[in-house]
């Protein structure tokens, strides 16, 4: 599956690259060394995780960037299930 992504995604890719540039190349080792600046360890795991990898990964790559907007609920309530 991740494979037809990633032809789907170049395919796409072409149609934009006069706007967008080349494609970023993702350097997850570089990326993880930021992690340090706030403490959190490469043990940590889970979705608030790759969130801080994928803002560090689009500041590095597109400096132009000043405001996130989180676009999911603040608070997710679990459901219990009788």
């Amino acid at each position: 599956m991740l494979a037809g992504i990633k032809l789907l995604d170049s395919t796409y890719y072409k149609h934009f690259k006069k706007f967008l540039g080349n494609q970023p190349v993702i350097q997850p080792l570089k990326l993880e060394k930021k992690l340090e600046l706030f403490n959190i360890k490469n043990l940590h795991s889970g979705e608030s995780y790759d969130n801080i990898l994928k803002i560090f990964f689009i500041l590095q790559n597109y400096p132009d960037v000043s405001l996130f907007i989180p676009d999911q609920p603040r608070f997710l309530l679990p459901i219990a299930y009788n």
